[in-house]
């Protein structure tokens, strides 16, 4: 439980507080950052296997061929090895050119560091991604509640501005 106590404080402030964050674990702090991209594969692989049981097809080109009715059943079972094969290609990429210029870190924290750094921004494109798999009638309701809105904010800022003029 406190693994996953620090995962969501670390994961918060890898979005506010970044600079400590870092400083922290290169200091030798023990932060779970794994499960932050264990977590980002997780939620994946649900949408994967949602949109294959609901017989959805991708929406753009695949970059691998595959008939189009499996696609995403085969993307949950490479999704999630092949994320964390480029979080660890990726640290190794940073861990040499760091070496290259000198840099004195270590494997270990840069794997963690780049756990936060690289997955934790991913997180909102979750959303994106949820609204591309949405039912046409529910995001249809959505884009209508969102136009009404952005209506009513416009008018209130011309009435407030045109009240502030006056």
């Amino acid at each position: 439980m406190l693994s996953l106590k620090n995962l969501f404080y670390d994961f918060v402030r890898a979005f506010y507080a970044p600079k400590t964050l870092y400083q922290e674990m290169h200091d030798g702090r023990s932060t779970p950052s794994w499960l932050c991209v264990l977590v980002y594969c997780l939620i994946y692989l649900i949408g994967c296997l949602w949109l294959y049981a609901n017989n959805f097809t991708p929406f753009v080109k695949p970059w691998i061929t595959l008939a189009p009715n499996i696609y995403y059943l085969a993307e949950a079972f490479y999704l999630t090895p092949l994320i964390f094969l480029m979080w660890i290609q990726g640290a190794g990429t940073i861990h040499v050119l760091s070496k290259f210029f000198q840099g004195k870190g270590r494997f270990d924290t840069i794997l963690k560091m780049t756990g936060y750094s690289i997955w934790a921004p991913w997180y909102p494109l979750i959303i994106v991604d949820t609204i591309h798999a949405t039912p046409d009638w529910l995001y249809n309701i959505i884009l209508i509640f969102c136009a009404i809105g952005n209506g009513v904010k416009s008018l209130f800022l011309t009435v407030n501005q045109t009240i502030c003029q006056e």
